[in-house]
């Protein structure tokens, strides 16, 4: 039922946005597909017994709203255990560009739950950005958990750019990583290549390495270093 759900959600925002984009112009949307070595998120590996994960999703966007919808296949488990709905406003001014949302998680391992948060990019050098995110749905505590970022494209030719970004996580008993703890969390480095194969069509293969920041994050969350190598396919529209 919970994935009949999903499937329904998707082709209604499918359809209400498509219906948008004949009316009015500004409409854009990309679909993805991602094969990745594991399900790596906020430095936990969730795909241990699993000697890959497929994660499909499908953007639209309007006006600076955007509805996203995206899922995870467990090659062990052979069946989606997640499915995530995302509804977002972004806008920029002229230093810095605001995003606001929800994310609702689908999980067959866990119980559902929700976060919104709130995210700003400064728009200079490294792109520094600061996210806050809040479990309003399962965490008993506070229910924080903030993302410090920064990241730099550098264009090898045409058609080509290398993309590296550095990342630290601090946890305040948010549900998704530890209740039992307000700490730092991990740190993770990003670098991709984005190839463009079309106007429309980009490969993206990327490798992510996650080191945990405190004992903290070790003995109550778990996680261990982690390196996840993976490739997504993207389709704008």
């Amino acid at each position: 039922m919970k994935k009949l759900y999903f499937a329904f959600v998707a082709a209604f925002f499918s359809f209400f946005f498509t219906s948008w984009a004949v009316a009015a112009d500004g409409f854009s949307g990309s679909a993805y597909v991602s094969a990745n070595s594991m399900y790596l998120w906020r430095g936990f590996d969730l795909s241990p017994d699993s000697d890959y994960v497929v994660q499909p999703g499908l953007d639209l966007s309007y006006a600076g709203f955007r509805v996203g919808i995206w899922a995870n296949y467990d090659e062990d488990a052979s069946e989606v255990n997640e499915t995530d709905l995302t509804l977002e406003y972004s806008f920029e001014a002229d230093n810095f560009s605001l995003a606001f949302g929800n994310v609702f998680y689908s999980l067959d391992e866990a119980e559902d739950t929700n976060e919104a948060y709130l995210s700003c990019t400064i728009n200079t050098l490294l792109s520094p950005t600061l996210a806050i995110y809040y479990d309003w749905d399962q965490s008993n505590e506070t229910g924080i958990y903030f993302t410090a970022g920064i990241g730099h494209s550098f264009e090898l030719r045409e058609n080509l750019s290398l993309n590296l970004g550095a990342m630290i996580g601090y946890n305040i008993e948010n549900y998704s990583v530890s209740e039992e703890y307000s700490n730092f969390h991990n740190a993770e480095l990003t670098a991709s290549l984005d190839w463009a194969l079309t106007d429309v069509v980009t490969f993206t293969p990327a490798v992510t390495l996650s080191h945990p920041l405190t004992n903290d994050a070790e003995d109550y969350a778990g996680i261990d270093d982690e390196a996840m190598v993976g490739l997504t396919v993207n389709f704008d529209f």
